[in-house]
């Protein structure tokens, strides 16, 4: 009965994990996914020098915000999304519209990854 009880509690552990990882990827997602809607709207409406600050600071936050995610999300998801964060800049100052657009996009499709990678599905619990 104690081996039935000890598994129980494991179990319960890992849900509760992922339940907690998961909060936390959205959390952090959320807040990146904002600052790249302010970066967009801000290039999309001439504010150049708004535009790079904004740049800018999604790849300091992304760099902040992602680091303890090392510890359990698999860095081959995170890399990609580093890659691009870091890109950003550059792309705006050089004023290259289409690139901007297309690295927006693709930065927002690896967060929306990000954000569903550690649901707390039966496949991710067992």
């Amino acid at each position: 009965m104690k081996r039935l009880w000890a598994a129980v509690a494991l179990f319960l552990l890992v849900i509760g994990l992922c339940t907690g990882t998961q909060m936390y990827l959205r959390r952090q997602t959320t807040v990146l996914l904002s600052y790249l809607d302010e970066l967009e709207a801000s290039y999309l409406n001439k504010k150049r020098n708004e535009a790079v600050a904004w740049a800018h600071r999604i790849a300091e936050e992304y760099e902040q915000r992602t680091a303890p995610m090392d510890c359990f999300v698999a860095h081959s998801d995170l890399e990609d999304s580093r890659e691009t964060a870091v890109m950003l800049p550059a792309i705006v100052e050089q004023d290259g519209r289409e690139e901007l657009l297309m690295e927006v996009a693709r930065l927002r499709e690896q967060l929306e990854h990000l954000r569903q990678i550690d649901r707390p599905t039966w496949r991710n619990v067992l």
